[in-house]
C-alpha cells in the first residue's frame, strides 16, 4: 500500500539529514468563479432554478430567482452577496442548481437550440478552466468553448476547444491565455448531450485562480487515521485527515478580511479552498523526487491581530461528503457492500481513479439513503455494514477496508522495517482494558416489501407552456422499489417526457406538444414502499473471557444489516479479531512521508522486548524545515 518511491527516497527517508527535505503547496482560491468571486456576472439562453429540498411543498419546486451559482458549499465572505448586475442571485450552501436550457434534446440527444452559457470575468484568472456536469442527469456530449481576453488593451476572441464524444461529467482543460493577459469572458455552447427528451444541467463553469505557497511554508501537521479519536476499534469507523500550516503572511495577502492592503485575495480566503500538498527530499546530484500528501480543504484562515503568519486549518475529501446529501439515491437490491460504496462516491461526482475499495463479501439486500442524510452518512453506514471503516488516503483516494482486511491475515507484504539503530525515537507500549471486547451482539433489520400502491400524487393543478416542458422533483415518505408512472390527468398535448426514480424520490418531466399553456390536474407514481419487519439479535461470545475480564460487549445496530446470517457472521468476525487484545505502540521517529495508513511495519528495538510486524492505523506527519512522524500501530493477527 505504501506509495512507489525510488530507492533513494526511502534511503533518503530511513537516513535522516543526508539529504534536503523539500516541500511544495498551492492552494485554489477560486474554485467555483461563477459564485460571483472576481465580480463575475453570468448570462445564458435559460434561466437556473434550484432544488431546495426545504422549500418543497407537495413535492414541487418553484424557481423563485436566476440563480449565478452553482456550488452546494458555497459559504458568503462577508463582502460580496450579490452579482454585479442585480440579476443573478448566488446560491446558499445546502442547495443544488445550476443552468439548463427549458427546451429538451431531440433525436440522438441533438440540442435543437444550442444550450448556451457564457461568464463574465474582469479580474486576472489562471490557466485551466473546468465544466461539471450534474451526476445525476445527462452530460454534455459534443460543446465548444469560448473566450476573449484583454492583452495590451486589445480584446481577442479565441477558441478554447471543440469537443466530440465526450464522456465525462467533469471536463478540464487549460486556457491558453497569453502572460499579462486579462480574461473578459467564457462561453460554453452544447449542441449534444448523453440523452434525449433530456437537459445537460451545469453546475459548475469557470476558470480558476491557484495561489503557490511553496515559499510561504513555515510548518505544517498532517493527522490521518482510520478511526477517530474516540473509536476504541474500527467498525463503520471513518475520520477526516487533518491539516493545521502555517504560512508567512508579511505582506498581508492572506489575511481573510484584508480590504485595503494589497488585497488581491479579498474575499477568496473562504471555505474548501482546496490545498495540494506534496513532500520529498534534493539528492546530491541537484535532482528531486515529490510525492503527495493529499489534498485538503479550507475551514479556518487565522491571521489574528498584525500578524506576520496566517494559519490555515483543513480538512480531506471526507469533509466534502459531509456537507452534501444524498438526495438522488437510487434504490440498490442485493448489491456488495463495496459496489454499493462506489455507486455512492460517483453520485457525489467522483471517478474510478478516486477510490480504492476492498472486495467485500457482505451484500445488502436493500440499500438506498435518505434525502436528509449526506454521503458521509450513507458510506460510513454502509461501511459498517461489512464491519470496515472508510478513509481518504495520502493519495487523495477514498479507502474502503472491511474487517478481514482491518484484521489482517496470512503473511503481510512489509512496507518498511524501523529500528532504533535507524529510525524510532522512542516507543510506548500502550495497552487499554477499553481495547477488550469478549462479546458482540449484531442486530438485523428485515425489510418488508409492500403490494404496489400509489407512493405520490399531484395535490395541486400545474401549467405547462406552450411547446416545451416543465421538470419537478417529488418525495416519498418511504423508500420504494419497483416504482412506475401512473396516472395522469391533463389537457390536450400533454404527456410523461421522463420519469426518472430513486429510492426516496423521483424526477417527472412533462411535455407540452401543443401551442397553447396546457393544465395538470392530476398524476399518480406507483411503487412497493419497504419497512422494518422487526429486529433478530445474533450474538457471539467467548464466556471463558467473560469469566476472567468480565463482560466486555459491543452492540451494533446497522440499517443495511438485514438478515441474520449476516449478523451472525460479521459478529463472529468481529469477535475472533477483537478478543485478543493485540499489542498496541506508539512509535516516535524520523519523517517518513511515503507511509500509509494500512501498510504493514516491522518494528526492532534493542530498547524494548515488542518486536513484531505491525498495522499503521495512525499517523502524524509534521514539517519545520524538517519531517518527523509519529506513529500509533497494532499487531495483526496471524493465523
Amino acid at each position: 500500500m505504501t506509495q512507489p518511491v525510488s530507492a533513494n527516497f526511502v534511503n533518503a527517508a530511513l537516513n535522516s539529514g543526508t539529504m534536503i527535505p523539500i516541500v511544495q503547496a498551492s492552494i485554489v482560491l477560486a474554485d467555483n468563479v461563477t459564485s460571483g468571486e472576481f465580480g463575475t456576472t453570468a448570462t445564458s439562453t435559460q434561466d437556473a432554478t434550484i432544488f431546495p429540498a426545504a422549500k418543497a411543498a407537495n413535492g414541487i419546486l418553484t424557481p423563485i430567482h436566476k440563480w449565478a451559482a452553482a456550488d452546494p458549499f458555497a459559504e458568503g465572505s462577508g463582502k460580496q452577496t450579490y452579482l454585479a448586475d442585480g440579476t443573478f442571485y448566488p446560491i446558499d450552501a445546502g442547495i443544488e442548481g445550476g443552468w439548463w436550457s427549458s427546451a429538451l434534446s431531440t433525436t440522438g440527444g441533438t440540442m435543437t437550440t444550442p444550450q448556451v452559457l457564457q461568464v463574465n470575468y474582469h479580474g486576472i484568472i489562471n490557466n485551466q478552466v473546468t465544466i461539471n456536469f450534474d451526476p445525476y442527469l445527462a452530460y454534455g456530449v459534443d460543446f465548444t468553448i469560448d473566450m476573449a481576453y484583454n492583452l495590451t488593451s486589445t480584446v481577442y476572441n479565441v477558441n478554447v476547444v471543440t469537443v466530440t464524444g465526450n464522456t465525462l461529467r467533469t471536463y478540464t482543460i487549460a486556457l491558453p491565455l497569453p502572460t499579462n493577459s486579462s480574461l473578459l469572458w467564457l462561453k460554453l455552447t452544447i449542441t449534444k448531450i448523453s440523452g434525449e427528451q433530456q437537459t445537460a444541467k451545469v453546475i459548475e463553469f469557470g476558470a480558476t485562480l491557484t495561489a503557490d505557497i511553496t515559499k510561504r511554508i513555515k510548518s505544517f501537521r498532517i493527522l490521518r487515521e482510520r478511526q477517530s479519536d474516540t473509536a476504541t476499534f474500527e467498525i463503520g469507523n471513518s475520520s477526516a485527515g487533518e491539516l493545521t500550516m502555517e504560512i508567512d503572511n508579511t505582506d498581508q495577502l492572506f489575511s481573510p478580511y484584508n480590504t485595503f492592503f494589497n488585497a488581491i485575495y479579498s474575499g477568496l480566503l473562504r471555505a474548501n479552498r482546496p490545498i495540494t500538498i506534496q513532500a520529498g527530499y534534493q539528492y546530491s546530484d541537484g535532482t528531486t523526487e515529490l510525492i503527495p500528501l493529499g489534498t485538503f480543504y479550507t475551514m479556518e484562515w487565522d491571521a489574528s491581530g498584525p500578524s506576520a503568519t496566517t494559519t490555515i486549518k483543513a480538512q480531506d475529501r471526507m469533509k466534502r461528503l459531509r456537507e452534501l446529501t444524498y438526495i438522488s439515491a437510487p434504490m440498490s437490491v442485493n448489491k456488495s457492500v463495496d459496489t454499493l460504496i462506489a455507486s455512492a462516491l460517483v453520485g457525489a461526482g467522483y471517478t474510478p481513479a478516486d477510490y480504492v475499495l476492498s472486495t467485500s463479501l457482505y451484500n445488502v439486500p436493500y440499500a438506498w439513503a435518505d434525502p436528509n442524510k449526506t454521503f458521509y452518512d450513507y458510506i460510513t453506514t454502509l461501511a459498517g455494514a461489512a464491519g470496515g471503516a472508510v478513509y481518504v488516503d495520502e493519495m487523495n483516494r477514498f479507502r474502503f477496508v472491511g474487517q478481514p482486511q482491518l484484521g489482517f491475515s496470512g503473511s503481510p507484504p512489509l512496507a518498511v522495517s524501523l529500528t532504533d539503530l535507524n529510525a524510532i525515537i522512542s516507543i510506548k507500549d500502550k495497552w487499554s482494558e477499553g481495547d477488550l471486547r469478549n462479546k458482540f451482539i449484531v442486530k438485523s433489520n428485515a425489510m418488508n416489501v409492500a403490494a404496489s400502491a400509489v407512493v405520490w400524487s399531484l395535490q395541486e393543478t400545474l401549467s405547462v407552456p406552450a411547446s416545451s416542458s416543465l421538470s419537478i422533483t417529488v418525495y416519498f415518505q418511504n423508500p420504494c422499489v419497483n416504482v412506475t408512472g401512473g396516472t395522469l390527468t391533463a389537457g390536450a398535448g400533454v404527456s410523461i417526457s421522463g420519469l426518472t426514480s430513486y429510492a426516496q424520490s423521483a424526477v417527472i418531466v412533462f411535455g407540452n406538444s401543443s401551442g397553447s399553456a396546457q393544465n395538470i390536474s392530476g398524476y399518480t407514481i406507483l411503487g412497493q414502499a419497504l419497512t422494518n419487519n422487526g429486529q433478530v439479535t445474533a450474538i457471539a461470545e467467548d464466556t471463558a473471557l467473560e469469566l476472567q475480564e468480565g463482560i466486555r460487549a459491543t452492540s451494533i445496530n446497522n440499517l443495511y444489516i438485514q438478515n441474520y446470517a449476516t449478523a451472525l457472521q460479521l459478529a463472529v468476525e468481529l469477535l475472533a479479531y477483537h478478543k485478543n487484545s493485540l499489542p498496541r505502540i506508539h512509535v516516535d521517529s524520523i519523517g517518513l512521508p511515503h507511509l500509509q495508513l494500512g501498510d504493514f511495519i516491522n518494528v526492532v528495538s534493542t530498547a524494548a522486548a515488542i518486536n513484531n510486524t505491525y498495522i499503521l492505523y495512525r499517523h502524524e506527519f509534521t514539517y519545520d524545515g524538517g519531517y518527523h512522524s509519529a506513529f500509533d500501530l497494532i499487531s495483526y493477527l496471524a493465523t
